[in-house]
């Protein structure tokens, strides 16, 4: 058993040989090395056009295609059975909920939008102004769970 040592001492401490650090390189060395590393493909480029020295190509910039708009019947049957009840219980035509929504939970699993739906049938949307940002809130909300 190890034996108590006298008050104010401390046990032996155990050496170990220093870790080995890489060399350290300066910022100047890096850059050089960044340089010469450039000038070498732009070489390389040249060489293999022949020696006509070009600027970079940029690739062709095309503008994003909108999504398509999810259908109501596009959805999985929980999902419209949802949506109905919110109907019946709101008035809430589900044709008519914009695009940026029906995309939302085009992109979510059936059951999670599902009980975002259902969750927002049981508000009280009387004093509520803008009903579709409550609505993409509470997909967010479930989305993140």
């Amino acid at each position: 058993p190890p034996q108590p040592l006298p008050h104010g001492t401390y046990p032996p401490q155990t050496t170990s040989a220093p870790a080995t650090l890489p060399p350290r390189m300066d910022l100047n060395s890096i850059a050089a090395q960044a340089a010469s590393a450039m000038s070498s493909i732009q070489n390389l480029t040249q060489q293999q056009q022949g020696g006509q020295a070009s600027p970079p190509s940029k690739p062709p910039v095309t503008p994003a295609e909108p999504l398509p708009t999810p259908t109501i019947s596009s959805f999985p049957m929980v999902v419209q059975y949802s949506l109905s009840n919110l109907q019946a219980k709101h008035g809430l035509e589900p044709s008519t909920l914009p695009a940026p929504i029906l995309q939302m939970m085009a992109g979510m699993p059936g059951e999670t939008v599902a009980a975002a739906v259902n969750e927002y049938a049981t508000m009280d949307l009387n004093a509520v102004k803008q009903k579709s940002a409550l609505l993409m809130g509470v997909l967010n909300k479930h989305a993140a769970r």
